[in-house]
């Protein structure tokens, strides 16, 4: 059965532009949602104000919200200040109705490697989103410190124990770490928060190399994008896609091209994953 099209987001962080033209694109090419970031509103000509009025009359569900950096298994006496960072991201998301807040795995050489730590980081911080209805997403990277696998953020994430904390299953990471698709079987489907999605044609040997902005749309690249997402859906993963294409060129197109290459990119995974 072919992936509904209101399951997919589109990032505004994949095309140029200012903020109003990303989200008419993003409508145009048929997506009911967007992924923005933080400086999506904060660094806005008109203002945070004026870029929430924008993406209300736009009409885009905000399916998910980044970034929050740094958060977990940092110094102690710097968790008062991590707090305060995630309190001020949670107001901003308020402005939008978004629910999704993406939190990723610390980078920082001073943090600790100590899983329980940064499993009560992340208890906390997912404590702190429970009454204003947000969950949170934790995301393995693969230049952070510690956790640079969905494996290892499915475990920080057990150990948390919070009803709204889940895992962010990054596509563009899984393929470029060459990581074992079959664990995802571990994962319970309602505890995926978000798949993001991004191809990519040349074969990294460095982890450093993955942020460099090289990422396709699926289906321009060589991933096995069928695999992943005929094994997320047998097991009944019914959560939200979300287009993360980091591409300088992209960034420098209109963003209706960028879209419509998203739009293509929709039909051609349905094709794959119905194969």
């Amino acid at each position: 059965m072919p992936i509904s099209l209101d399951r997919f987001s589109f990032s505004t962080v994949a095309m140029g532009g200012d903020l109003e033209h990303k989200l008419e694109a993003i409508r145009g090419a048929g997506f009911g949602s967007v992924e923005l970031w933080a400086s999506d509103l904060l660094k806005h000509p008109g203002g945070a104000h004026a870029a929430a009025q924008a993406v209300k009359d736009s009409g885009l569900k905000v399916g998910s919200f980044q970034m929050l950096r740094d958060f977990d298994s940092g110094p102690r006496e710097a968790r008062a200040q991590k707090i305060e960072v995630a309190k001020n991201l949670m107001q901003i998301m308020q402005s939008v109705d978004a629910r999704l807040l993406r939190v990723s795995a610390t980078t920082s050489p001073f943090s600790t490697d100590n899983i329980d730590q940064a499993a009560e980081d992340l208890a906390t911080l997912a404590t702190l989103a429970i009454p204003l209805g947000m969950k949170i997403g934790f995301e393995a990277l693969p230049n952070a410190m510690w956790i640079r696998d969905y494996a290892q953020a499915w475990e920080v994430v057990q150990r948390a124990n919070c009803p709204n904390l889940g895992v962010v299953v990054n596509a563009f990471h899984v393929f470029v770490r060459k990581s074992p698709l079959d664990a995802l079987r571990q994962i319970p489907v309602e505890k995926i928060a978000l798949v993001p999605l991004a191809d990519f044609v040349m074969d990294f040997e460095h982890p450093a190399e993955v942020l460099q902005h090289q990422r396709v749309f699926p289906g321009e690249g060589s991933q096995r994008f069928g695999e992943l997402l005929k094994l997320l859906e047998g097991q009944g993963y019914r959560g939200d896609y979300a287009f993360e294409v980091l591409n300088d060129g992209y960034g420098n197109a209109k963003p209706s091209f960028v879209a419509e290459r998203g739009r293509t990119s929709v039909d051609w995974l349905n094709a794959q994953t119905t194969a």
